[in-house]
């Protein structure tokens, strides 16, 4: 297989935001409305996929940089399982959040991209003891799976949420009723689709909070997006140029990196561990409660994000419109950063000219799951008109 390299794309400042509007060469738009926002933090590598400038593209994800930009611009993106895709020579946000993972047109790119970026890697720490001897990572096969037999549960609290405790605007109720017509879908090709409900899918995303805002600012500002007392591979290159940005540029960085740096700098200071270590034992919680509803169900179902794109911050934004635009639409998609299992956005209509994303999330290496429920749905003919 030939495989032509386009070039980079833009991505958010330091990867610090959902939107599209931090990124250090400007703005980068949604490809159905340049008004709104594309999603980030992966926002470039979206709207080359979308604007039919590339069949394929990797993207990062610690709390849904993958699958925001993914269900924003209209395409596909996979948040493979925690340590299935080796994390070596890239930047850490925080080393037990850090994902990589394919972007794509079609469930057939997300297939080619991932098999060939999975698998062992003796430099990155992340693998140690986690990928099974036996996995197969070829992922081509399961375009070929179908779901007949498959069990998918709508996971009711990632429906008609309010926002209030998060400062995220409510829900949509058309693109709620779109998610969910489209999961229902799957039913007309063998699934079984009922509805659950997961109390803890609420809790988590103020556990993950815990751990991403002081774990980044150990990360970046202190270990130049590398840290200490991990074995395998640095990148010293790439360390000795983020840190000498963040020493001779700092007022450089927008809003929401500002904040978020900031604000883990001061846990580190004033409470040093305390909140970080609380959040990261309450995670094995998280991660049990979907455990457990995904050995009764194949796939959990949702929207990627419960609204469609907002509007794109002005450039004189206040602080206070700026950082809740780049941080407001996380709390679907942030989950299985902390739980490692995959999760998948897949376009599935249009809602006022934008487009709206369905995620389903597996259990932990069952990522050719998700693989042939993407291209189940995708046969079921163009998402625009659904």
């Amino acid at each position: 297989m030939r495989v032509t390299i386009v070039g980079t794309t833009n991505c958010e400042a330091f990867a610090f935001s959902g939107a599209g509007h931090t990124c250090n060469h400007g703005p980068v738009r949604n490809p159905h409305n340049p008004a709104h926002n594309p999603g980030g933090s992966s926002s470039g590598s979206a709207v080359v996929l979308a604007t039919g400038q590339a069949d394929v593209a990797i993207g990062g994800d610690q709390g849904g940089s993958i699958r925001l930009p993914a269900s924003w611009s209209g395409v596909l993106g996979l948040k493979p399982t925690f340590g299935l895709v080796p994390y070596t020579g890239c930047a850490m946000i925080e080393a037990t959040l850090d994902h990589i993972g394919p972007m794509a047109t079609t469930a057939e790119g997300i297939a080619r991209l991932l098999s060939a970026i999975a698998g062992s890697d003796p430099l990155d720490p992340r693998q140690r003891g986690v990928i099974p001897r036996e996995l197969d990572t070829d992922y081509m096969p399961a375009l070929r799976h179908g779901v007949n037999g498959l069990r998918v549960a709508l996971v009711r609290e990632g429906f008609a949420q309010s926002g209030a405790d998060t400062g995220s605007p409510p829900s949509d109720p058309e693109v709620d009723r779109r998610v969910a017509a489209a999961a229902r879908k799957l039913a007309t090709l063998g699934a079984t689709v009922e509805e659950i409900s997961l109390p803890m899918h609420l809790d988590a995303f103020h556990v993950w909070n815990g751990v991403v805002t002081e774990g980044a600012a150990d990360f970046v500002m202190h270990g130049a997006g590398l840290g200490t007392n991990w074995q395998g591979f640095y990148n010293t290159a790439l360390a000795q140029a983020l840190a000498r940005g963040i020493n001779t540029r700092p007022n450089d960085l927008p809003a929401p990196a500002k904040l978020v740096l900031l604000t883990g700098e001061y846990m580190r200071r004033e409470y040093p561990g305390r909140y970080y270590g609380k959040a990261q034992n309450l995670r094995p919680l998280v991660t049990a409660a979907y455990d457990e509803a995904l050995a009764r169900y194949d796939l959990l179902a949702m929207p990627t994000i419960p609204f469609t794109a907002t509007r794109m911050a002005a450039p004189d934004a206040s602080i206070e419109d700026s950082v809740s635009t780049a941080l407001n639409m996380i709390r679907n998609v942030c989950v299985a950063n902390l739980t490692g299992h995959p999760a998948i956005s897949i376009p599935c209509g249009m809602s006022a000219g934008l487009p709206v994303g369905l995620m389903l999330t597996g259990r932990h290496f069952a990522d050719d799951t998700l693989i042939a429920a993407a291209a189940a749905f995708e046969g079921m003919g163009d998402w625009r008109g659904m």
